[in-house]
């Protein structure tokens, strides 16, 4: 049994005060700029404009709300948020369902099957990591014009994979590879195939892995700007990140409309967090202790 002396009891308390200081100040830093722009949207043009800017809402409104939704923004530009919404979820799902079961796959084929070269294929991966995206831009460009894909969403549908693959293998190999090979062994001598094995044992146990591919390959599609911008040209083909980009104009920024646009892109983000917040948590956890 351990005694604490005044003064150590005094540091102990300290210590808790200060650690409960941080966290709140580390709260109010990352949700502040989130209720901002809550509060924005509901603000008339003239006072989410307002020099210097309030915090309070004089006078709420939903106007932007129903500008934005309808369509009839100050802008005077066509922006359907609903089509865009879909295009998102569409790419983004899309993507990441596939990078999520593609990346399973290169992992359980170097970690398990060890191919030749296995090593040097590994490399490359890592490699292709350090890749700038605008440096494959022009290139990229040109064979999506060349495939009659220019202006429709099924271009990101092929590229996004290819960009996020790499960096979710490098993320998620060396769990594969801390798997006992005993498990696979053992079913194997069972009389089960491989590629049962795979889907019955490998995969339900790495379930926390796959759910952090899967919303991390969902982030970098919803948010993506450079590559949806250059390859899609028109309205009705743009995603959330591209027509949240057509409110700022070179001479004016409409930011109570602005405000309700990064709302609408933040609602399906916050909407994953909340399904699958016990995995992410145990995921955060389990990096912790490990």
């Amino acid at each position: 049994m351990s005694y604490y002396t005044p003064l150590e009891k005094i540091l102990e308390k300290l210590k808790t005060i200060g650690y409960y200081v941080l966290l709140i100040i580390l709260l109010v830093v990352f949700v502040f700029p989130f209720a901002w722009y809550i509060l924005n949207s509901f603000k008339t043009t003239e006072e989410a404009n307002a020099l210097p800017p309030t915090l309070l809402i004089k006078y709420p409104t939903f106007q932007s709300w129903i500008n934005v939704l309808t369509g009839h923004t100050v802008i005077k530009l066509p922006t359907p948020w609903s089509r865009w919404i879909i295009n998102g979820l569409v790419v983004s799902l899309i993507t990441a369902f596939y990078v999520t079961f593609a990346t399973s796959l290169a992992c359980y084929s170097l970690t398990r099957l060890k191919p030749f070269g296995g090593a040097f294929i590994l490399m490359l991966i890592m490699a292709s990591i350090l890749l700038p995206g605008p440096a494959i831009l022009i290139p990229v460009y040109s064979i999506v014009t060349s495939l009659h894909l220019l202006n429709n969403p099924m271009a990101l549908i092929l590229l996004y994979p290819i960009l996020v693959l790499p960096l979710t293998v490098w993320i998620t190999i060396s769990t594969f590879a801390a798997i006992p090979s005993e498990i696979e062994e053992a079913a194997l001598v069972d009389g089960s195939s491989r590629i049962r094995t795979f889907f019955t044992i490998i995969l339900p146990s790495l379930k926390m892995s796959l759910i952090t591919m899967f919303v991390i390959s969902f982030l970098i599609a919803w948010g993506e700007y450079p590559f949806a911008y250059v390859l899609l040209r028109t309205h009705e083909a743009y995603t959330p990140a591209i027509g949240l980009a057509t409110y700022l104009l070179e001479f004016n920024i409409f930011w109570e409309e602005v405000s309700v646009s990064a709302v609408l892109v933040t609602i399906p983000v916050f909407i994953l967090f909340i399904l699958l917040r016990k995995h992410i948590i145990k995921q955060i956890f389990y990096g912790v202790v490990r």
